[in-house]
């Protein structure tokens, strides 16, 4: 999945909750025994709904970024 979302007005039905579960219950068949979500730090809502159920804010690992196309890398 790249992202996830639900209209503001079909949100609290648990959409959400069963396309997740169905993907990390196929994922798991297919013998993939992790997944890992990004999620802005400041999507409060983001962060609740990926630490529900079991999973874990993970706070030892650091997401690094590059743009690229009108800058030059050295």
């Amino acid at each position: 999945m790249y992202h996830v979302a639900v209209d503001p007005s079909w949100r609290r039905r648990g959409i959400a909750t069963a396309l997740v579960s169905r993907a990390q219950s196929e994922l798991a068949k297919a013998n993939i025994r992790r997944v890992h979500a990004l999620m802005l730090s400041g999507n409060r809502g983001a962060m609740q709904f990926w630490t529900a159920g079991g999973r874990r804010l993970r706070e030892d690992v650091s997401l690094v970024s590059c743009e690229l196309g009108a800058t030059t890398l050295n």
